[in-house]
């Protein structure tokens, strides 16, 4: 490989993600909603939560491919079963920013509980493992928790980039126009020097997995990620 594994895998992430700003032709052609035959892509219309599943199932298969020590190729299936489940929970509770404000105990509660219920429906081996996988997610105990955690998480990251790269990157102080700006926002501020989005949402992604044995990898691929988009890594680290 000519190119080093990591910026491969955000090379790769960025072509595959950005399908989602394709807008399907046939609903829009008939009436389902706007669509101009000139102009196929939205870029301003708001991201859904299964897009940003989506996103995790794209990463989750280029980086099993490009590291198979770290997510074999034997056990991929699990991993993508939990990915593709692992924001049930938010159909019951909304997606809420993890900004500190919330409880996270509750939400996991919440999340279990709603993740449980499904599994109920799924055929018994399928809802049983997928319950297990999960709670190991939200603990972090077990390799396939961690990797999972660190995916979902550094999506957001990733696809803050996306953003970046369209000139709409986000910044924290937009959020007090509808919300109040929260403590841990704040702390990130100070900690990067800046409003911007990607930034500060790295700081917070690198706290939650500086303990984690796979954090190396996933700081590696964020770091690939951000000199190829802005041509240096942070100044603030």
């Amino acid at each position: 490989m000519s190119e080093k594994r990591s910026l491969l895998v955000w090379k790769n992430y960025a072509l595959l993600k950005s399908q989602s700003k394709i807008i399907r032709s046939g609903f829009g052609l008939l009436g389902v909603y706007p669509y101009a035959v000139n102009n196929p892509v939205e870029p301003q219309r708001s991201e859904s939560v299964l897009e940003h599943v989506a996103g995790t199932l794209i990463l989750v298969n280029l980086i099993s491919g490009y590291y198979p020590e770290a997510i074999p190729r034997t056990e991929l299936l699990a991993y993508i079963l939990l990915l593709l489940h692992h924001e049930t929970g938010e159909g019951k509770i909304g997606d809420l920013p993890d900004d500190g404000r919330r409880d996270e105990a509750e939400k996991n509660r919440i999340e279990l509980e709603a993740l449980k219920a499904y599994g109920q429906t799924l055929p018994p081996d399928l809802g049983r493992d997928l319950v297990i996988d999960f709670m190991e997610f939200q603990s972090k105990i077990s390799q396939r928790g961690q990797v999972t955690y660190c995916i979902d998480k550094i999506e957001a990251v990733l696809q803050g980039l996306l953003y970046e790269m369209e000139g709409r990157g986000g910044d924290m102080q937009n959020k007090a126009k509808a919300w109040k700006v929260s403590e841990q926002d704040q702390k990130y501020m100070i900690r990067t020097g800046t409003t911007r989005l990607v930034d500060n949402w790295a700081a917070h992604f690198l706290d939650k997995i500086k303990d984690l044995p796979c954090a190396p990898l996933f700081i590696e691929i964020l770091r690939s990620a951000v000199e190829d988009v802005r041509g240096e890594w942070f100044d603030w680290l």
